[in-house]
């Protein structure tokens, strides 16, 4: 008889042990609108859907939307985890659909045990993006079951309502009591959509690593974590998050030996077409366990690719070296080139000589095992259309343009972009001479762009197609 009571007893502490690995308590859901909110998967009984396990399903809704969570004990940043990571977060993505969403964390400073201390974003490999928006604010609309939205780049839309849901959009008084049935705002960081609606099936591409429902899920156990860095899908797969990629609001990394909270909020502003508004989907997460013989690298080299013919000789390439997951900015890149019209030199400005296309693969010098390759085409031979330009010395190509605004001497300038009205919707300085601008996220229209620097002003005209 006693060996079976201390049968069922470790039997007992086992399944606690197990239970205590997965989400414990739901502290907060404030979804944006979206085609599954007021649903059965966008309800605050959806959001425990999420407890326990990782076989729930919750939608966070269009950009901004979040949930926050805990698990039983406190995750720490433990030395001894599988790829340095420390919690894994499940959704639903495909392999060309994915609704990336960013994952702060927080200690519980004041040890009240609310989620009422300093947020910290883990920097994933957009963060330092020039097409990532950090504190992008967006207000949505509730009028006559049409949603819009307004941010703060003095940008406007509306979601659009699919086949599928005809459900309100808007999250309702019955489910959201302290959600305004007028309007409500969010924030976070927003991350350029990659999307690609050219065939009936549309694709959303997802992010290298740092991002939640951007990599399927695998199997059990799930306290075994893919290794982010890698390309492969392995172990548990989902999305897995080292507590040192945390960074404070002026981007500067921090050290947290161990985390209270996590918040998951959904990082992309985008309609898929049929499929309806890119919108993060949650369907647990689980704690990692310390493991030190499961090894793997930690290093990668993330590129913010450039989508467009590029129609210029030069061209500032924006590239970030990770090394243990944070952005080392003086590890050494070594560029090869598949054409030797195309070189790349130590300042990542890529030079090009003739019309053509290649392959660039750049590699951590220390390792040439972590690289990355992407593929540029270059038309030098392009009429630039410039012709609206005061300053004949400043160069913005192509005109129209799609996704990215390739600029040239603009060094040491304040760049503006203004719409139609004389609202200023972007602004930055500038330190380099040539620079990249993404402009996908801009309705399709004309815009000004002024260039000033301490001698000239100029102004100029695009088209966003």
């Amino acid at each position: 008889m006693r060996n079976i009571i201390l049968t069922i007893f470790l039997l007992v502490c086992i399944s606690k042990q197990a239970e205590s690995q997965y989400i414990s308590e739901v502290l907060e859901y404030r979804p944006a609108p979206g085609q599954l909110i007021n649903t059965r998967l966008g309800t605050p009984e959806a959001a425990n859907s999420i407890v326990g396990g990782v076989n729930g399903m919750l939608s966070l809704g269009a950009f901004g939307g979040y949930v926050v969570f805990r698990f039983a004990e406190p995750v720490e940043n433990h030395i001894d985890n599988p790829y340095g990571v420390d919690f894994t977060i499940f959704g639903n993505p495909m392999p060309q659909w994915a609704e990336p969403a960013v994952v702060w964390v927080m200690r519980d400073d004041n040890s009240n045990n609310l989620p009422d201390d300093t947020w910290f974003e883990l920097a994933g490999s957009d963060y330092f993006f020039t097409s990532t928006r950090k504190n992008c604010t967006q207000t949505y609309i509730n009028s006559d079951d049409t949603v819009f939205w307004e941010n703060n780049f003095s940008e406007t839309g509306y979601l659009e309502q699919n086949s599928y849901y005809k459900q309100t959009y808007y999250p309702e008084i019955q489910y959201f009591e302290d959600i305004s049935q007028t309007s409500y705002t969010l924030s976070g960081t927003q991350i350029c959509a990659n999307l690609d609606s050219s065939s009936a099936t549309v694709k959303s591409f997802p992010r290298a690593f740092g991002y939640a429902d951007n990599k399927p899920r695998k199997s059990a156990p799930f306290t075994i974590p893919d290794n982010p860095y890698s390309v492969e899908n392995e172990n548990a797969g989902g999305d897995a998050f080292d507590i040192s990629w945390a960074v404070d609001s002026d981007g500067n990394y921090v050290d947290l030996d161990k985390i209270h909270f996590i918040k998951i909020q959904t990082a992309i502003s985008a309609n898929g077409g049929w499929l309806g508004e890119v919108s993060t989907e949650i369907t647990g997460a689980c704690v990692v366990l310390p493991n030190s013989e499961l090894l793997g690298n930690q290093d990668f080299v993330s590129v913010n690719v450039p989508k467009d013919t590029i129609f210029s000789s030069k061209i500032q390439l924006e590239i970030f070296p990770f090394v243990n997951g944070r952005y080392k900015p003086d590890n050494e890149l070594v560029w090869t080139s598949t054409n030797a019209n195309f070189t790349v030199d130590s300042n990542n400005i890529l030079h090009c000589s003739a019309d053509g296309t290649t392959t660039l693969t750049a590699c951590l010098a220390q390792n040439s095992s972590v690289f990355s390759s992407f593929d540029v085409s270059v038309k030098l031979s392009k009429n630039v259309n410039d012709s609206t330009n005061t300053n004949p010395v400043f160069k913005m190509y192509p005109n129209p343009v799609s996704d990215f605004l390739y600029l040239e001497n603009v060094e040491n300038s304040t760049l503006k972009i203004y719409n139609l009205s004389g609202l200023i919707i972007w602004s930055s300085l500038i330190y380099t001479n040539f620079y990249n601008l993404s402009v996908a996220h801009l309705d399709s229209g004309i815009y000004l762009i002024s260039v000033e620097n301490s001698t000239t002003k100029t102004t100029s005209k695009f088209c966003k197609q």
